[in-house]
C-alpha cells in the first residue's frame, strides 16, 4: 500500500464501462469507417409482440446517421440515413425508391422511449414497415403518433419518417463511452 493511499491522497481509479451496440448511451462517441460521431439520441422500442430494439442518432459536423440495432436471429446493425420519401399509407408490400424495389419484411407497432442529448426523455407510439431489396439494402418507414385508433388508414394522422441504409458488421464500429463509472 502506498503512503498516498494510506492518507487518502490517492485518487480512486475509475474504469470505463464497456459499451455494446445494445448498451450505448447518449453522449458516447462512435467511430465508423473514417468518421467519428456523437450519439445525440437513443430510442428504445418495445414491440407489441415483445421484441426490443434500439436506434441511435449519430452526428458529426458533416453527417447524420441512424444506427439501428436489432437482435432477432443474432445481432443485426444497420446504418440508416433519413430520406424524403412519403409513400401512400398504408405502404404497399413492394415499394420502389431510387429505381430499387423493396419487399416488406416486417410490420407492426411499438412503444418508443426517446432520450436526447439535452437530457430530455419522452415516449411515443410508432407504427413501422420494414423492407429489403434484392441487394440487401434496407428501407424503413415509421409513422409516429397514436395511429391504430382509426379503421380507415388514409384518415390516420402522424408524422411519417423514412430511412434507407445498409447492414454493417459489429466490428465496423468502435464505441467510446462518454462517462467514467466507478
Amino acid at each position: 500500500m502506498s503512503w498516498r493511499k494510506w492518507f487518502g491522497m490517492e485518487t480512486k481509479t475509475e474504469k470505463l464501462r464497456d459499451r455494446t451496440p445494445r448498451t450505448m448511451q447518449v453522449g458516447d462517441a462512435v467511430s465508423w469507417g473514417e468518421e467519428n460521431f456523437v450519439v445525440e439520441q437513443r430510442v428504445e422500442y418495445r414491440g407489441d409482440g415483445g421484441d426490443l430494439w434500439w436506434d441511435y442518432l449519430l452526428v458529426n459536423p458533416k453527417e447524420k446517421y441512424w444506427l439501428g440495432v436489432v437482435e432477432d436471429e443474432g445481432l443485426e446493425l444497420t446504418m440508416y440515413r433519413q430520406i424524403p420519401f412519403y409513400p401512400e399509407m398504408p405502404p404497399d408490400d413492394v415499394l420502389t425508391y431510387q429505381e430499387e424495389r423493396f419487399h416488406r419484411t416486417e410490420y407492426g407497432f411499438a412503444d418508443a422511449a426517446i432520450k436526447k442529448r439535452e437530457g430530455l426523455t419522452h415516449a411515443g407510439r410508432v407504427e413501422y414497415w420494414d423492407y429489403e431489396s434484392e441487394s440487401a439494402k434496407q428501407l424503413c418507414i415509421e409513422r409516429w403518433g397514436v395511429n391504430e385508433i382509426k379503421t380507415v388508414q388514409t384518415e390516420m394522422t402522424g408524422t411519417i419518417r423514412s430511412y434507407v441504409g445498409d447492414i454493417i458488421k459489429e466490428y465496423q464500429i468502435t464505441i467510446f463511452p462518454a462517462e467514467l463509472e466507478a
